[in-house]
């Protein structure tokens, strides 16, 4: 009986590769660890966009506070988010030393806008940014 013989040698050889369990644990097991990586990440990116919003809330305090020094005036009383919109549409500053020089902030984004106004108060005629202010949740 050699053609039995053959195939049970053929049976026992093993070619390169991986079999079909072996390829469904490998992709259960990536899967597993995005699924632990995007959460990690997404932990992460609360905590990035809180930074972010108190950087441009300091970046339009202090771009405000210029305008003014040069009779460029972005304040709406009482309303930071509205004084934050006009500061990012910017203005020409029409005398003086600055006559003809641009302040503002563009190419902010109105969610940029909104999270960097949380941490700004209208004072006179300044905007004020508050430092100990706790994020929004």
């Amino acid at each position: 009986m050699p053609f039995r013989r053959t195939l049970l040698a053929n049976a026992r050889t093993r070619t390169a590769g991986l079999s079909l369990i072996e390829m469904l644990i490998s992709i259960a097991l990536i899967a597993i660890l995005a699924a632990v990586a995007i959460g990690f990440l997404s932990a992460n990116r609360r905590t990035l966009e809180v930074a972010r919003d108190r950087r441009n809330a300091q970046n339009l305090a202090v771009v405000c506070t210029v305008a003014h020094a040069v009779n460029l005036n972005f304040i709406v009383p009482n309303d930071p988010v509205e004084s934050c919109r006009n500061t990012v549409r910017g203005g020409v500053s029409p005398s003086g030393l600055c006559a003809g020089k641009f302040f503002g902030v563009p190419g902010m984004a109105e969610a940029e806008i909104i999270g960097a106004a949380w941490y700004l108060d209208v004072r006179g005629s300044e905007l004020i940014y508050v430092r100990d202010r706790p994020p929004p949740q």
